[in-house]
């Protein structure tokens, strides 16, 4: 009887969750058969972000997949615990990281919208606006939210940790200009119950992970 891939990557993980390999192949096939690779949705592996802090500093926040629309905004990091011996390293301070770096991105991004729209709306008001009827890009491929909020997903074996993480106008501000930002961050994570992950090995709790997810990607 055939198997599909994720199914074999659930058992594999399921017995080498200490494997971080096991874990990257589970997450991608879970990512791609949940349609994050559908339309011009992404899951791209290990992209490298610059994550800045004033105008000279700039270091590098890589998500083992980060969740992108290709024609605009990132969504969504998810990050895998890292083992350093025989000890699992919480990265919670890493998908942090990884969704400030994310939510640069999409500022710059926002801000090339606006400067193009500007451009076209002079254009159209000195009557030279151009008949292609190619739409403007934020017409084709949606506009970024105004307060961004990037979803987090951290991943030990085959538990699911989901993560809100709201990042304010005042931190990218407070982090272009190098200094300590005085409007504090709150990170909001997913409780079943009185528990702080989900399980994918357990059904009840794998509907919920897969229900999630399907809200982020659609």
């Amino acid at each position: 009887m055939m198997q599909s891939p994720l199914v074999k990557a659930t058992y594999l993980c399921g017995k080498y969750s200490d494997h971080e390999s096991i874990v990257d192949s589970f997450v991608h096939h879970l990512l791609h058969r949940l349609g994050f690779n559908d339309d011009w949705l992404y899951a791209f592996p290990q992209l490298s972000l610059p994550l800045r802090y004033g105008t000279t500093s700039t270091t590098v926040a890589k998500a083992d997949f980060a969740i992108l629309h290709v024609l605009s905004f990132y969504r969504m990091a998810v990050v895998e615990d890292k083992r350093v011996g025989s000890d699992t390293v919480n990265s919670e301070p890493q998908l942090i990281a990884e969704a400030i770096a994310m939510s640069q991105a999409n500022k710059v991004e926002s801000r090339k919208r606006i400067r193009s729209a500007s451009g076209e709306s002079s254009i159209s008001k000195s009557g030279h606006s151009s008949s292609s009827g190619h739409s403007s890009p934020s017409s084709s491929t949606g506009s970024a939210a105004l307060d961004d909020t990037l979803f987090g997903v951290r991943v030990n074996g085959l538990k699911f940790y989901f993560y809100s993480i709201p990042v304010s106008d005042a931190v990218l501000t407070a982090m272009s200009n190098s200094r300590t930002s005085t409007a504090p961050t709150i990170v909001y994570r997913l409780m079943n119950k009185n528990a702080v992950c989900l399980d994918w090995a357990v059904k009840e709790q794998r509907a919920i992970i897969i229900e999630v997810l399907d809200a982020v990607r659609s």
